[in-house]
């Protein structure tokens, strides 16, 4: 008897604890906020006398590359840019070595391209540096973008790039740079790793990232100086340049065109006469629509024209500043 009832005693006892019993899905630990960590390198950073075609990198965890057409750089840019895969823990970059050139110092940017596969949180930005000569470039150039509409540095991203002193001045539209970088949010930019040599130096608002300026059509900005620039020591000092958007020309031109033809009518309808009064339209002899026009003379004149006469006045025609930060006042035939 006694038997029995300790068994039901603990049947009783073990349905309610079952009854007390919640399920509930693990809560887990604190979310991982840890970049991966670079465990290994091969070869190993800084070589010289080298020219790499394959880079392999080991991490502490899995990881994810994306971005990589933005975020990763080589400096001066070749004309295939480096493949980068990740696989597992492993990051693969491949070079195509044959277009390395002689004597001259590489640095591959990975920016925020490299993350854990799990959380996202970005490899901390990495240079990886060798040379195909016996020493490292180690000159720099610096400085700072201004917007011209404002007059205060261009917080938004500027790309900044670097050309041969042997390119004219249109190759910013027709080719990529050798050297490129970004600004900060102050405007700020800074090369490193340059050789001792002149440059052409532009700054641009590059909407689809091709590092190549398309015009006003794509809604680029475009800012430049007229003399070369060479990279120097710590102590250099800052170069400044204005960012400005251009003026679609072409487009105004064409509107021009078709009201010269259509004997001042905007269109072959009469509905559309009465625009002709309103519309004040003009036209410049340098064309910075068009590629191949968009170089000019800046010791000619700018010759523009009307679609119906003009009044001007002349308190408030005013030339800011040129290529050199000069005031110049300017001259109305």
């Amino acid at each position: 008897m006694g038997t029995r009832i300790n068994y039901l005693l603990f049947i009783v006892v073990l349905c309610i604890g079952a009854g007390c019993a919640n399920i509930t899905s693990p809560t887990g630990g604190r979310r991982d906020t840890t970049p991966p960590k670079l465990v290994d390198i091969t070869p190993k950073d800084s070589l010289l006398n080298t020219r790499l075609k394959r880079i392999e990198m080991d991490f502490d965890e899995y990881i994810t590359i994306s971005d990589v057409s933005k975020e990763v750089q080589i400096s001066p840019i070749i004309a295939i840019l480096p493949t980068v895969n990740g696989v597992n823990k492993k990051v693969i970059v491949k070079i195509v070595d044959t277009l390395l050139e002689d004597n001259t110092t590489y640095r591959i940017s990975f920016g925020n391209a490299i993350k854990d596969l799990h959380e996202g949180n970005p490899f901390p930005k990495y240079n990886y540096t060798f040379s195909t000569g016996n020493y490292f470039d180690s000159l720099m150039l610096k400085g700072n973008i201004l917007n011209a509409m404002t007059g205060k540095p261009d917080g938004g991203t500027v790309t900044v790039a670097l050309y041969s002193a042997k390119d004219d001045d249109t190759a910013i539209s027709r080719h990529k740079p050798k050297y490129v970088t970004r600004t900060d949010s102050k405007g700020d930019f800074m090369f490193k790793g340059l050789p001792k040599r002149s440059f052409r130096i532009y700054a641009m608002k590059d909407s689809n990232n091709n590092l190549t300026y398309d015009g006003p059509v794509q809604g680029e900005w475009i800012g430049f100086r007229d003399s070369m620039v060479v990279a120097g020591d710590t102590g250099q000092v800052p170069i400044a340049m204005k960012i400005f958007p251009e003026l679609p020309d072409t487009i105004t031109q064409k509107k021009m065109d078709s009201l010269s033809k259509k004997g001042g009518k905007m269109g072959g309808n009469k509905s559309k006469q009465n625009t002709k009064d309103s519309t004040f339209s003009y036209a410049v002899n340098f064309d910075t629509g068009n590629v191949d026009k968009r170089t000019f003379d800046i010791n000619g004149f700018i010759k523009m024209t009307f679609n119906k006469a003009p009044v001007l006045n002349m308190d408030k025609i005013k030339l800011l500043y040129d290529s050199s930060d000069n005031t110049v006042t300017p001259e109305v035939e």
